[in-house]
């Protein structure tokens, strides 16, 4: 081939990479985007069971969902303990926790149902320890926003 030639099969190479390149980029971000549209669907799915919540329409609830913050705890870990300051409002989402209070009361709580509104609702302090008894996934809502949801 002539250096004729050869030049503009490597302009054409160039280009080409360039052109995967974007078309890889633009796949990675609609991919991105469809993954959370259906994390986001599946959330709004899923808090509509709890039942603290399910008078709320798919829009409060989609607003809800983007409120809240997801976190795992593994086994034995200690959520929040008795007489802390409340903070955060919690839905699990995946797994066990146990309540315990130094009283020696106790008790499970498990998906769909949720802990920690009291101290945030009556501005006490923790009433008892809650403790993850497997792998647990919870949504956590910050006081402020938990304030703002009761207020509606």
């Amino acid at each position: 081939l002539s250096p004729v030639c050869l030049g503009s099969l490597r302009r054409a190479a160039s280009i080409n990479a360039e052109y995967m390149g974007t078309m890889h980029r633009n796949a990675y971000h609609r991919n991105v985007r469809g993954a959370k549209q259906q994390d986001y669907q599946q959330r709004v799915r899923w808090l509509k069971e709890v039942e603290l919540f399910n008078s709320l329409t798919k829009g409060q609830l989609g607003t809800l969902s983007e409120a809240f913050d997801e976190k795992t705890y593994r086994k034995n870990d200690v959520i929040i303990k008795q007489g802390d300051i409340g903070e955060r409002f919690f839905v699990i989402k995946s797994g066990e926790v146990k309540w315990e209070t130094l009283s020696g009361e106790s008790g499970p709580r498990k998906p769909g149902e949720y802990f920690g509104e009291r101290a945030l609702i009556l501005d006490q302090k923790r009433a008892a320890t809650i403790t993850a008894v497997t792998t647990t996934v919870c949504l956590e809502l910050h006081k402020e926003d938990f304030k703002q949801l009761r207020s509606r």
